[in-house]
């Protein structure tokens, strides 16, 4: 048997954590900072890129790089106002030299329960920002841990699939009628799907299935991030898509 292995492109986000000075559980501590790091260790596994997480501008190896900034996501528009905050600082990175941004992500671990309770349950948006930041990518994210299970790297791959022309027409999976642009099936039937954080194959979640991320209303993300994936045909529609990044790749930057 011959194998062939396709270059990818690394992918490089911004990441804004939506806080509120002075506000219980909205102000980012060790604990948000961990469980993002945590959920895009679970992103970098599921996407069709290069082993390894770093900070932006640092290993050059790695599939997937980042930076955070913590912006003020829910008081009056203060001066900067959260969006400004958020993709103003985008666009300084991207004017300047070395690791320019392909998706900025807005994410928050959800509060779900408690007295603080405020949000119903894990969701995410991948609309684009407002002007004068229209042309950028955006995924937002309240995630976290729900129903016993962490939601922020599915949820967060969801969003950048989105960003990466997910669910393309031409899927055998498109689409959920009641849920548009999402995947119409929740369960992968895929003996071959591997965990490559935890060095095995992928276990089932809460509902008994490897959830599709791109579906929501089947099982599908809601299996939470240890216990979810993108289907084939979404995987490759991504590796597709990724070869017009402009970042440094398998091909551009090898492993020596």
């Amino acid at each position: 048997m011959t194998l062939t292995f396709r270059s990818t492109k690394d992918l490089r986000l911004l990441v804004s954590l939506i806080v509120k000075p002075g506000r219980p559980g909205l102000v980012a501590d060790s604990t948000w900072y961990n469980q993002l790091d945590s959920g895009l260790r679970r992103v970098n596994a599921m996407l069709p890129i290069r082993d390894g997480v770093a900070a932006l501008n640092a290993d050059k190896h790695s599939g997937l790089r980042y930076t955070t900034i913590e912006c003020n996501g829910f008081d009056p528009p203060p001066v900067p106002s959260y969006q400004t905050c958020t993709y103003g600082r985008t666009r300084t990175i991207n004017a300047a030299a070395g690791d320019h941004i392909e998706v900025t992500v807005e994410w928050r671990p959800g509060l779900y329960f408690g007295p603080n309770k405020t949000d119903e349950a894990p969701g995410g948006n991948s609309g684009g920002p407002g002007a004068p930041y229209s042309d950028l990518r955006r995924a937002s994210c309240v995630s976290g841990v729900y129903r016993q299970v962490s939601m922020d790297g599915s949820c967060i791959a969801q969003e950048l699939g989105h960003n990466i022309g997910l669910e393309p027409p031409s899927s055998p999976h498109y689409q959920d009628p009641t849920d548009l642009r999402h995947s119409k099936d929740g369960p992968l039937y895929d003996p071959y799907a591997y965990d490559f954080v935890a060095h095995h194959p992928l276990q089932p979640g809460p509902d008994g299935i490897v959830g599709d991320v791109m579906n929501n209303h089947a099982g599908g993300a809601s299996e939470g991030q240890d216990s979810a994936a993108f289907n084939a045909f979404d995987f490759n529609c991504m590796l597709d898509q990724f070869q017009s990044l402009s970042s440094t790749g398998s091909e551009s930057n090898p492993w020596p």
